[in-house]
């Protein structure tokens, strides 16, 4: 029964570009297909590290996804950040799996900082491992650096760019068993304090390039309502999300045109009135 489950499983994560792959997490990402690398919020720690540089206190986040109901495969996410003296520190953790059989964990810790009114920029350090419950595999684990940049180019207008991997972390001797080298590029266009949208391109250096589509308007104070798409695989994404006071509450499902609906929840809260050390 192990090994059926584990040749159902496998497959399954391989199309869902798994393999310590940089995991997209956050509903409100993903409602808007997850084209959020200029996104500014605690979820900027799984994106763009260098959005975290414009939090102004401590932030935390908790993000829950069900990647398709039929492969009972769950991500499960935390992520901390908050302001001091000379930046921005954040810690992320995720897990991706499937009961004891496998399961992908990365755990993070950033350092973001403004440079100026227009530059923001941000690194982070990962330790990835992976988890394969046959006599073979069994646990492996490496070190991954990513880091990235903002840069306000014109009024309303923001260019952001992430590399994940550049160093091409290797996670097993055995045929050469490497991290993905990963590099996106986006730009974000801020209409009025209502409406952006955003548009990106992801790059895998061993596949085809993705674009993503995705945009957000706050229809009232409290709520937002999101959407977008992306390409290979194509995916629709919608969402909403609800705000009050220090919380945002977050919704959001993927449609993928095989796989079917991936629901997802977050919830981030904002300690507005704790001072920066």
């Amino acid at each position: 029964m192990r090994i059926l489950a584990l040749l159902i499983l496998i497959p399954v994560v391989q199309q869902l570009n798994a393999a310590n792959d940089n995991l997209p997490v956050g509903a409100r990402s993903a409602g808007m297909a997850h084209a959020s690398i200029c996104v500014k919020d605690v979820w900027a720690a799984h994106q763009n590290q260098a959005a975290l540089a414009s939090i102004k206190r401590f932030e935390a986040g908790v993000f829950s996804q069900i990647l398709y109901p039929n492969s009972n495969v769950m991500m499960n996410a935390v992520a901390v950040a908050s302001r001091f003296k000379y930046g921005v520190i954040s810690g992320s953790f995720t897990r991706l799996g499937f009961k004891n059989l496998y399961n992908e964990s990365k755990y993070g810790l950033a350092y973001s900082r403004q440079f100026g009114r227009s530059i923001a920029a941000g690194m982070q350090l990962n330790y990835l491992s992976t988890f394969i419950g046959d006599n073979n595999y069994g646990q492996r684990g490496t070190v991954a650096i990513e880091a990235g940049f903002i840069a306000e180019i014109i009024k309303n207008l923001k260019l952001g760019v992430h590399v994940y991997n550049p160093t091409r972390s290797r996670t097993a001797q055995y045929n050469n068993e490497r991290v993905p080298t990963i590099i996106k590029m986006g730009l974000q266009y801020t209409f009025n304090e209502k409406v952006f949208t955003t548009i990106e391109v992801e790059k895998d250096i061993a596949n085809k390039p993705i674009l993503k589509v995705g945009a957000e308007y706050r229809i009232v104070k409290e709520v937002y309502l999101r959407g977008g798409l992306s390409n290979n695989p194509a995916l629709n994404a919608a969402g909403f999300g609800i705000e009050l006071k220090q919380f945002n509450l977050d919704f959001a499902a993927a449609f993928h045109p095989q796989m079917g609906v991936s629901p997802q929840i977050g919830l981030r809260y904002r300690f507005e009135n704790t001072a920066a050390f």
